[in-house]
């Protein structure tokens, strides 16, 4: 079962930079991890896609 939370770089499209965040982890429909995150610079909702469940 994987986690709920997930901390790491993520990219932001606002900052065109890279941050280190953390999210909570979601599975898609299609059964791929994703991580939904707030950049800590900016504030802009972001996501990153970890790979199938």
């Amino acid at each position: 079962m994987p986690a709920d939370t997930w901390r790491g770089p993520i990219y932001c499209v606002g900052c065109k930079t890279r941050h280190e965040a953390e999210g909570r982890v979601e599975v898609t429909a299609n059964g791929r991890r994703m991580v939904k995150a707030d950049c800590p610079a900016c504030g802009r909702r972001t996501s990153r896609i970890l790979g199938a469940a």
